[in-house]
């Protein structure tokens, strides 16, 4: 599942991505009953990716795990990073997990993993200077994007040899039209997507590099969605404090880019935006009536949008459960995030 995509068989959604659970949670979409719990990191859980039947979940332990989403069981546990795993990434077509970490590495891992035994490490890469916070994989172009705290964005070369045994990465260059840190990278046919604290989004174009599409923000843009729909259109999603932003960026990089609606989606800070998908596909297109978005915030919640919603925005409903204490972190969890935002 490279980059993350709901099928039309989802009936869940896996929550956990804030840095302020330790848990990892799979609610279902219908009703928000929580389906499956899974614990066992002693830090919070920073990243999640699902690779078959397994849940991968990365944390502030700095370890990664792997869970049967069937049994529930650990079925493994890997000390991966010496500082908080920040991101992972599952790249299926080569059988390996990509792991971005506050030790200012990238580590590549193989995902033919045997029961209850660590993961392989194929490859560490050392080029940035500070932490990673995001990966994104180009398939055609066999191209790996690593965004960092600082700004940067490098592209590596991804390979695998013919018997799987070992797996090469090698710096192709480097990028750094973003002023401060990269939250989130998505990677498309026609280029990188990026969202960044310096709020704004920006769209790399493979075909004019030298002319990137910058969208503005009024703050800080925390994450991003693509979505293509019809058989030309493409809907950009992003989280930007408690507002959901939609674009249309159809024709981007030839006209320019209209915003759609804006939505006061959460309380608190969004971080993360996810689309579900449970219809038919036509081409390598969705139907809007078939797709439902789903955003996490910092206010503990999980809300699912349709399209039409966040293009006619309502005033959002008031939470149906009982208020967040004001910190779920131990004193031992805010003292780590005080020292990082320090260090970032």
């Amino acid at each position: 599942m490279d980059g993350g995509k709901w099928g039309s068989s989802s009936e869940s959604f896996l929550g956990g991505q804030s840095v302020a659970n330790q848990n990892s949670e799979s609610p279902n979409i219908q009703d928000g009953k929580t389906l499956q719990l899974f614990k066992g990191h002693s830090g919070p859980v920073t990243s999640i990716q699902i690779y078959n039947n397994f849940l991968i979940t990365g944390s502030w332990d700095k370890t990664i795990k792997i869970w049967d989403t069937t049994t529930k069981e650990l079925v493994s546990d890997t000390d991966a990073h010496i500082d908080f795993v920040k991101c992972l990434l599952v790249i299926s077509s080569l059988e390996i997990l990509v792991s971005g970490s506050s030790d200012k590495t990238i580590r590549i891992w193989d995902l033919r993993f045997q029961s209850k035994a660590p993961l392989r490490l194929l490859h560490v890469a050392s080029g940035h200077t500070r932490p990673v916070e995001c990966l994104a994989y180009d398939p055609q172009r066999e191209e790996l994007y690593s965004g960092d705290s600082m700004g940067r964005i490098k592209i590596w070369k991804l390979e695998r040899d013919e018997d799987a045994s070992t797996c090469r990465i090698t710096v192709l260059g480097e990028n750094q039209r973003h002023r401060t840190g990269v939250n989130e990278l998505v990677s498309t046919r026609d280029g990188l997507w990026s969202a960044s604290t310096d709020c704004t989004v920006i769209f790399h174009r493979h075909a004019s590099p030298e002319q990137p599409v910058i969208i503005k923000h009024e703050h800080p843009v925390k994450c991003i969605s693509l979505l293509p729909v019809q058989e030309s259109d493409m809907l950009l999603f992003t989280g930007s404090q408690e507002k959901i932003h939609t674009f249309d960026v159809s024709t981007v990089g030839h006209e320019e880019v209209e915003l759609l609606g804006q939505t006061e989606a959460h309380s608190l800070d969004i971080n993360s935006i996810g689309i579900w998908y449970h219809g038919s596909q036509s081409t390598h297109a969705y139907r809007q009536q078939d797709v439902t978005i789903i955003t996490s915030s910092l206010d503990g919640m999980l809300r699912k949008w349709k399209i039409d919603q966040l293009l006619s925005p309502q005033p959002v409903p008031a939470p149906s459960h009982k208020p967040l204490k004001q910190s779920i972190l131990t004193r031992d969890e805010e003292r780590e995030l005080e020292e990082l935002l320090e260090s970032d």
